[in-house]
């Protein structure tokens, strides 16, 4: 049994006609478009132990009339992937940025017979995965627009906060969990950091704050009940740090991770932020985009209690 990897390739590099290199038990493809053009890159390993692999279609339930079934091997596939990566960097550098991308996150996966006892174990090919986040819809009457045109001049402090959350929620819809992380932490340190610059003083403005820790103790309350995956790899992320997952953990945290992120090392044990390691920062970055979501809502909502006592006295 083989195990065939292949991934889409984003840039400019000109090949003319499929190229194949072999090293070791892998064998590497490089894939044009009908224009010569780079276009995927395919990697095919033999695989050590056939009897692991399977990919086979059965009934579903309910509303789903068929199920895929598929089994592996997680290292071998992981293997794979860093294999891409590898080649990313090199090629990108080795062509001065031509290459931008290679999609190694949304590969086509293939397990490749060579018996026909394998073959038994595969009744699906090319099987393609995708992670990506649902669009949410929204509508806007006349009405509404009118009263933004109207009110705007009150929320002009809420400009620059509401700016990074707009880029913080593009960056983790694009899976670019760090980046997404940088924007919701920078709203926390602006609204409730009170213009403080070291992290431990940054961490006691946050502590001191009853509204900012009833913030944490809401989003702690959420992820619980809502969300097990995120709660999870937050629990990991406190053992790492050696914080308790709680209201002053969770503070703690988050200045942790963000000055962790602000530095790299290959010295280090702990969560290092790269180009590829994005996903392991998906559930802290959801973390922080409910606390910057919850500081903002509560300066609209300090606005709207001032506007209205404006209005209760002066009658405007």
């Amino acid at each position: 049994m083989k195990l065939s990897l292949e991934c889409s390739v984003e840039g400019k590099i000109k090949i003319g006609k499929q190229f194949r290199a072999v090293k070791g038990s892998k064998e590497y493809l490089l894939i044009p478009d009908d224009k010569g053009w780079l276009s995927k890159i395919k990697i095919i390993k033999k695989v050590a132990e056939s009897n692991k692999y399977s990919a086979k279609i059965g009934p579903g339930k309910g509303k789903v009339k068929h199920e895929i079934r598929i089994t592996g091997d997680r290292e071998e596939r992981l293997e794979l992937i860093r294999e891409f990566q590898e080649l990313e960097g090199i090629l990108s550098f080795d062509t001065a940025g031509s290459l931008k991308s290679i999609e190694w996150d949304a590969p086509t996966e293939d397990f490749i017979a060579e018996t026909e006892e394998e073959e038994k174990q595969v009744e699906v090919h090319n099987l393609g995965f995708a992670k990506e986040y649902p669009d949410y819809p929204a509508s806007l009457d006349e009405e509404g627009f009118g009263r933004i045109i109207r009110s705007k001049e009150h929320y002009v402090s809420l400009i620059v906060p509401q700016a990074f959350y707009r880029e913080g929620t593009n960056e983790f819809a694009s899976r670019r969990y760090i980046n997404a992380f940088y924007n919701f932490y920078f709203i926390l340190e602006d609204l409730y950091g009170k213009g403080k610059t070291k992290n431990k003083d940054i961490a006691e403005e946050f502590r001191s704050s009853e509204e900012f820790r009833g913030f944490v103790d809401w989003v702690i309350k959420d992820i619980n009940d809502k969300y097990a995956k995120h709660r999870i790899s937050i629990e990991r992320f406190c053992k790492e740090e050696r914080v308790a997952y709680d209201t002053d953990g969770l503070i703690e945290l988050l200045l942790k991770v963000r000055g962790n992120l602000h530095h790299y090392s290959s010295r280090s044990s702990k969560h290092k932020g790269t180009p590829l390691d994005n996903e392991d920062f998906e559930s802290i970055a959801f973390l922080t985009m409910g606390l910057a979501a919850r500081c903002i809502l509560q300066r609209i909502l300090r606005i709207n209690l001032s506007l209205k006592a404006r209005r209760k006295v002066f009658g405007y």
